[in-house]
């Protein structure tokens, strides 16, 4: 319905039957995906002889899990350890904002290392930058982390300050009474004591330092069933989009009058990032649709090696009249609830905007790219007739 709304689908229609008058080729598509996310080693198993699964040789597999640390530092910077190896989709961003949010402090306070050393760092078989599971798990990792830390600042503080623990608050760099905000002190405070007086901790009850370390695992990807059964994903999003487009019938260029799409992807941590990454998967959407082919010659021999004959679209075909909503249905079983979305809108897409060509020509494709040649060609097969 949301995508329905944002392309006004009654007026699209119109535009649609306008066009025909005029003799002019507009289409409009439809198509709706899901988007899995946060693969189950489980699904590996399904491969297996069931026979070998009952061996005493089997190892089962199941889930894939994150580990993050978080420890406040002698000045009170606070340091996350994330391995994710990301390669700029945010994960920095995301990971101090969470942080920064559930201690009470800036995210410029916040210092996340991403890196991924394997002799050093907390890492297991599924680590990595890969099936969209960087918010499915790792934010949840660092979540949990980070509440671990706050709950030993707040009983520590509510020793030093004499408030129960239930009326203590952590915001703006301090912990304080919200009863009665006259009774507070630093997290810099706080971070100091930690370090430098860890004797006055041991006799509140608590450990020195302030550190936490979270590991998260969906409790939905289990092992594969006898039956060879297995959820494959940790979380499954939605995309619903819609294109309308015009065909010059003498070139077979496509012109994208718009696309929309309207996306559950639980809930969205940071809507920057997520504005971005649909903008940048609508004009993939493009890329994929019209463009992107790997040729070979009759030898078997790949044909498209450099951008001369590898054809991706530049900003004069780039998408600019589009539009997207978000859905927001939380993941239930996640402290944050947000779900995979990095090729969310890749996974319908591509189709919605080829059935807009189709129906625009009167025409079907059985694969992609559908280049202007291709439609150029289809549409005159179509008048030989």
């Amino acid at each position: 319905m949301k995508a329905l709304e944002l392309i006004n689908y009654e007026e699209a229609l119109k535009i649609k039957e306008q066009a025909k008058k005029e003799g002019r080729l507009v289409g409009i598509g439809v198509a709706i995906g899901v988007h899995p996310a946060g693969s189950n080693m489980g699904y590996l198993d399904a491969a297996l002889d069931p026979e070998y699964r009952k061996s005493e040789k089997y190892l089962p597999k199941s889930g894939w899990h994150d580990t993050a640390i978080v420890i406040v530092q002698p000045l009170g910077e606070v340091v996350v350890t994330a391995p994710t190896a990301p390669q700029g989709q945010g994960h920095e961003t995301v990971i101090a904002q969470i942080v920064a949010s559930i201690l009470g402090v800036s995210p410029e306070n916040v210092r996340v290392v991403t890196s991924v050393d394997t002799s050093k760092d907390p890492w297991s078989i599924p680590t990595g930058t890969y099936s969209s599971r960087f918010t499915t798990n790792m934010v949840n990792a660092a979540y949990n982390a980070a509440m671990q830390v706050r709950n030993k600042i707040i009983r520590i503080a509510s020793k030093i300050l004499g408030v129960p623990p239930e009326n203590l608050e952590l915001s703006d760099g301090k912990i304080y009474d919200k009863n009665d905000p006259s009774k507070s002190i630093s997290f810099r405070r706080i971070a100091g004591l930690a370090h430098w007086n860890p004797y006055a901790l041991m006799e509140y009850g608590e450990e020195p330092g302030l550190i936490g370390v979270g590991v998260f695992q969906y409790p939905t990807v289990s092992t594969v069933s006898p039956n060879d059964e297995v959820n494959s994903s940790a979380t499954y999003a939605f995309s619903a989009n819609l294109a309308l487009v015009e065909v010059d019938p003498d070139t077979g260029d496509v012109k994208v009058l718009k696309f929309v799409s309207a996306d559950d992807a639980g809930r969205i941590i940071n809507p920057g990032i997520f504005e971005q990454n649909v903008i940048s998967m609508i004009n993939q959407t493009l890329a994929l649709t019209l463009y992107q082919e790997l040729v070979y010659d009759k030898n078997g021999r790949l044909v498209t090696t450099d951008f001369d004959t590898y054809f991706v679209p530049t900003v004069n075909e780039a998408v600019y009249s589009m539009d997207w909503a978000s859905v927001e249905t939380p993941s239930k079983f996640s402290p944050i609830g947000s779900k995979g979305f990095g090729e969310s809108i890749l996974s319908s897409g591509p189709a919605a905007l080829l059935m807009a060509i189709e129906d625009a020509i009167n025409a079907e494709f059985d694969e992609l790219p559908v280049t202007p040649e291709k439609i150029w060609r289809a549409i005159h097969e179509i008048k030989s007739k």
